[in-house]
């Protein structure tokens, strides 16, 4: 599913769809270091796991469905994500229609595991705008060998839902995740904020302006997107990628200018055995300048 292509699951579907990706592939999404193009999902059974190895664009190796620059929505169905090494539910920005943050909410025995019986469910996403209902009908991710009789809904946070439906009755709060890695004081698991983006494993610095990063991760990456002209501050930023392969904890493409501030104890660990992994990657005719250390 490269840049360009679209994949649609409609909201009629009620079987279900498996596929892993190959080396360095998305299950769903952009083949090895590439772009994956447009995937929509509004109902059926999708599961989803990346492939093995990985490269310094995928965090964590391959995404289960997306990879990097492609376009996630998902507004209904259950989508069971797995990133290549064994992350859970890593979706490249996934959004539903109005392009909401969004966070998996698991429905735990909501299935039998024989698949013997259609389980049908409801959500209404009464936040949003404009609202929508959020729907699933199938019969599960599992079989009695595999043992997963759960489902796997993606809905935004700060809302309380009520899931109507399957044998048991469900009333879940969704927050937003805590990162602990802050930008201007704000958690960045709030999905975005002025001139900045973040969607589960990439923090996208979007705007010309200053930003002030602090915290400690070890999977969050860090891109300047083309052309922006931005100050950072690093107050005691540690994000330690050594045990996710050939991933870069720091990416500037093309076309930036980057002035840092650097305050405390910064450190920036990858894996030392991949000699291809940088921990600051910077692209040819870009000059980024440490304007003060502190």
């Amino acid at each position: 599913m490269p840049v360009g292509a679209a994949m649609v699951i409609s909201s009629d579907s009620t079987g279900s769809l498996s596929a892993r990706g190959g080396n360095n592939d998305a299950g769903i999404g952009g083949g090895s270091g590439s772009t994956g193009g447009e995937i929509t999902i509004v109902g059926g059974t999708v599961t989803a796991i990346g492939g093995v190895s990985g490269n310094s664009w995928d965090a964590v190796g391959a995404a289960g469905i997306g990879n990097a620059g492609a376009t996630v929505e998902i507004s209904g169905g259950s989508v069971n994500v797995v990133g290549s090494l064994g992350v859970r539910n890593i979706v490249r920005a996934a959004r539903n229609g109005d392009w909401d943050a969004l966070c998996l909410v698991e429905l735990t025995d909501a299935v039998v595991l024989d698949g013997s019986e259609t389980v049908e469910v409801e959500v209404q996403v009464s936040e949003s705008v404009p609202p929508y209902t959020y729907r699933y009908a199938g019969a599960g991710h599992g079989s009695a060998a595999q043992a997963d009789a759960n489902l796997y809904f993606h809905l935004p946070p700060g809302q309380t839902y009520s899931m109507v439906g399957g044998p048991n009755s469900y009333s879940k709060t969704v927050e937003y995740p805590v990162v602990r890695v802050d930008v201007d004081a704000a958690d960045i698991g709030m999905g975005s904020g002025p001139g900045w983006h973040y969607d589960g494993t990439f923090f996208s610095i979007l705007s010309n302006r200053a930003y002030a990063i602090r915290g400690t991760s070890d999977w969050v990456q860090i891109a300047v997107k083309s052309g922006v002209m931005c100050e950072i501050r690093r107050h005691g930023l540690q994000i330690n990628l050594a045990n996710l392969g050939e991933v870069c904890v720091f990416a500037i493409v093309s076309n930036e200018s980057v002035a840092e501030t650097l305050e405390g104890n910064n450190v920036f660990p990858t894996d030392p055995a991949m000699q291809a992994c940088m921990c600051l990657q910077v692209q040819s005719c870009i000059s980024p300048r440490i304007a003060q250390a502190v």
